[in-house]
């Protein structure tokens, strides 16, 4: 007695084309994360200028910014956590249970809370203890890159 088997490959083939449709538009945005180029300190600095001086550390403005890496430490700390939501979120998308704006948007967010977190943890040279002076008369506090909360209120994402 033979037995066969008929199998349907229409369906299977039109479920592969959606995901390779769907990896072209994945391929075609990207989340971009960065400091709002419109964003500006009281005194008139652009916030992306004084951000780049903190990142990588500055002598310009007759004043000494030591390095404060807050996005190469956001990188490196969270870096495993960042690829586990990609894949998580590959898997949804080809699943149909998100968009592709939808996955972008999510890691946007996710990236900039993970920013967020390491700038309110603090872990950077203290500051100079004129700069201390300076915030104790304005009643401020302490903590590095957290004077106004200008710097963590500038930072956006976009799906592009």
């Amino acid at each position: 007695m033979d037995i066969a088997v008929k199998f349907d490959y229409k369906d299977a083939l039109k479920e592969f084309n959606n995901s390779v449709k769907k990896l072209e538009e994945l391929a075609q945005k990207r989340v971009v994360i960065k400091i709002d180029e419109n964003a500006i300190y009281d005194n008139g600095m652009k916030v992306e200028t004084i951000a780049f001086y903190m990142e990588f550390g500055s002598d310009k403005l007759n004043v000494h910014y030591p390095a404060r890496p807050f996005w190469r430490m956001t990188l490196s700390k969270y870096e495993s956590y960042i690829n586990n939501r990609y894949r998580a979120n590959l898997q949804a998308l080809l699943e149909n249970k998100i968009s592709v704006n939808q996955f972008y948007e999510d890691l946007g967010k996710q990236f900039k809370d993970y920013l967020i977190a390491t700038i309110k943890e603090g872990n950077f040279v203290p500051l100079a203890k004129s700069t201390l002076k300076n915030r104790e008369r304005k009643g401020i506090g302490t903590q590095p890159l957290l004077d106004s909360r200008t710097l963590i209120n500038s930072i956006i994402y976009e799906v592009v």
